[in-house]
Order: structure tokens, then sequence, then C-alpha cells
């Protein structure tokens, strides 16, 4: 049997419904609907979010199971949230596996996911994919994101130079020279870049997995949270960065 990369799992009420959770990925598919018996007037508003986005604005403390569509893992993998864990978890196997446990399996028990972006983090480190391909799968990603000119972002990088050896003013500077094409290090997922200016959606997949660096044991939460506000500002989601 092949070994399984089981990050924080153990006997516990959650990890006993291994299978039962694979098999029901649909169930957690939930449309709107009137409430029964309701007749007259009323109308049905149906708000069309893409495929890729139907989880953005997933937030701790509501429980939920939703399919983990990421290509090669897509067929039996799962993503959600336990409420009795208090956490974020995912269960990804690979397409064509037969085994009753995950591959992969962030269980949320000894390693808590606080947040979408710190499983996104995780299993783009495991695995090895894309960090688009990722937020995509989790459809976390955000729905036709837009950046702001590379005029007010080079502005912005020339004001923090003035303040440099802060980390939080260092991570702004470095998600930001990135978001131009200049640093050869991604913010998040830590990997070399060569790809020139990131798309705007490169971006948002970033600022994803800073979001999982902030609430992970060991990193550098200023250099961190300074790279989330620069990355969120230059999304157009915040008006101003501080300092």
């Amino acid at each position: 049997m092949a070994s399984a990369t089981v990050v924080g799992a153990v006997c516990c009420p959650a990890a006993a419904s291994a299978v039962s959770w694979r098999f029901q990925r649909s169930s957690s598919l939930v449309g709107s609907k009137l409430p029964h018996g309701a007749v007259g007037t009323a109308k049905l508003i149906v708000m069309r979010v893409p495929e890729t986005s139907r989880n953005h604005d997933r937030k701790p403390g509501y429980e939920f199971r939703d399919g983990l569509d990421l290509p090669g893992w897509e067929d039996q993998s799962i993503w959600g949230y336990d409420e009795g864990i208090g956490s974020f978890f995912a269960q990804l196997w690979r397409n064509g596996s037969r085994s009753d446990d995950p591959e992969v399996w962030l269980s949320g028990v000894t390693k808590n996911y606080p947040w979408p972006g710190c499983v996104a983090l995780d299993i783009v480190e495991i695995t090895k994919q894309d960090p688009v391909a990722v937020t995509r799968a989790l459809a976390i990603a955000v729905a036709k994101p837009r950046l702001r000119s590379d005029v007010e972002i080079r502005d912005r990088v020339e004001h923090l130079s003035a303040t440099s050896g802060d980390a939080y003013v260092d991570g702004q500077r470095h998600a930001l020279l990135w978001a131009l094409g200049q640093a050869d290090v991604c913010p998040g997922s830590r990997w070399g870049w060569t790809g020139g200016v990131p798309s705007a959606e490169q971006v948002d997949a970033e600022r994803d997995l800073v979001t999982g660096r902030i609430y992970r044991r060991g990193e550098n939460q200023s250099l961190c949270s300074g790279a989330d506000e620069a990355l969120m500002w230059a999304l157009n989601r915040m008006d101003e960065v501080f300092p």
C-alpha cells in the first residue's frame, strides 16, 4: 500500500469518517430554493458565481464539504470545515486510487487550519501543483481579480524604499516588486519566479498562500503580514497600505 502524507491526523471521529466523506462529495453542493410550500409572487434570485470562486467567502465556524478539483486528484478528493475540530481540512486521493485512506490527509487535529489559505499552502507544498491550480481546485479564487496599474505599484514601492530594515515594510516591498515582475521569489509559495509580470490571478493565488504563512508556526509574522497587506492593496481590495 502506498504511504500517506498525514498532517495532524490522530484517532478521532473525523478520522473515522474518511471513506464516507469521499463518496459524498456532491452533498456539499447546495443550491438556493424557496421555503417548502411557498407560493405567490416570490422571486428566486440566482447569483452566478464562477465554479472556481464558489468557496471564495468561506470563513471558519461553518460546517461544509466540497470536492477538491485538483487535476490528477479530482475524482475522490474533498475539503471542508469541521466544526467539531474547529478547523478546515482536506483529504486527497490520486485518481485511480482504491485505498480507503487518503494519500494526503490534512486533518486539522494537531495542526490547525484556521483559513482556506492555510490548506492551500500545504497542498501546494505537498503536491507541487501550481498555486493557481490549487486555489481553483478549492474554488477560493476571486472572480475576475484586477490589479492596480504598474505606475501606482511603482510609486508605492518608491515610497516604501525610504523605510528599510523593518520586516513589515520589507514584506510589503518584496510583494509589490514581485507583482511588477522584479523579484525572483514568490511571496506566498516561495517558489523561484522567472515568469515576468504575474497575472492578477497569480497574484491572488499567492496572496492566499501568504495568508497561510501568517498562521503557520515559525514564520516571520511581520514579513508575511506586510506581504498580505501589500497584495490586498495591489488587488484593489484596500484603499491604503501602511506605513
